[in-house]
């Protein structure tokens, strides 16, 4: 939304507001973008490790309470914590989405490369690496939970979470690649200045356990 220059973002938990006008008034495409990807990809270490610590204490705990329910080992907790990290990967799909489009108007491409085709490999890389993260995340916690479960659903519970989070993770890809193409086509003046946290493109992740396990 835009109302007198200034851009209102939205999300779950913030709104953000930034004036265009001055913004751009002010900046240009300044930045190169090998050093836009330094400070993405610094930014969102850091916040992937705060959650991934935050993570392995609420798993502990989970499982805790579900031992003292009797339900531990049963298909349903591992439905519940494969619910979980498929709504994490898609929440850090999102930010690392909206990191990657966010400052198309604030960067150039680097010489001799295309800006459209290097916002699409940050995007595709750091998606990737999380991907293969969440994955081997979910393994994991949920290793000691097959282990005592004979049927095929476990195989087909995680089949079914990948699935969902190939296609979360294409769907974006397509929208990163649109936004650098349609910024090609419009120029930069008029783009919207996103500045993305976990909060405002994803879930907390409190209430996200809450969610799944309560």
């Amino acid at each position: 939304m835009q109302i007198d220059g200034y851009a209102i973002v939205t999300g779950n938990a913030r709104a953000q507001v930034l004036h265009l006008r001055d913004f751009n008034a002010t900046t240009g495409a300044c930045m190169d973008f090998d050093m836009t990807e330094k400070y993405v990809r610094q930014i969102l270490t850091l916040e992937f490790d705060d959650r991934d610590q935050e993570i392995q204490v609420n798993i502990i705990s989970v499982k805790s309470e579900m031992n003292a329910r009797g339900l531990v080992n049963s298909t349903i907790t591992l439905t519940n914590l494969s619910a979980f990290f498929l709504a994490e990967f898609n929440a850090r799909i999102d930010l690392i989405a909206g990191y990657a489009t966010g400052r198309i108007g604030t960067t150039k491409a680097s010489e001799g490369k295309d800006k459209t085709t290097q916002g699409v490999h940050l995007f595709r890389t750091i998606a990737a690496e999380q991907y293969s993260h969440i994955e081997k995340s979910y393994d994991a916690a949920a290793a000691p939970i097959i282990e005592n479960l004979q049927s095929r659903m476990p195989t087909e519970i995680r089949q079914h979470m990948l699935q969902r989070m190939t296609a979360h993770m294409k769907k974006n890809e397509l929208a990163v690649e649109f936004e650098y193409k349609t910024a090609e086509d419009t120029g930069s003046k008029d783009l919207l200045i996103l500045r993305p946290t976990i909060y405002g493109v994803g879930v907390d992740l409190k209430e996200l356990w809450s969610r799944c396990f309560r």
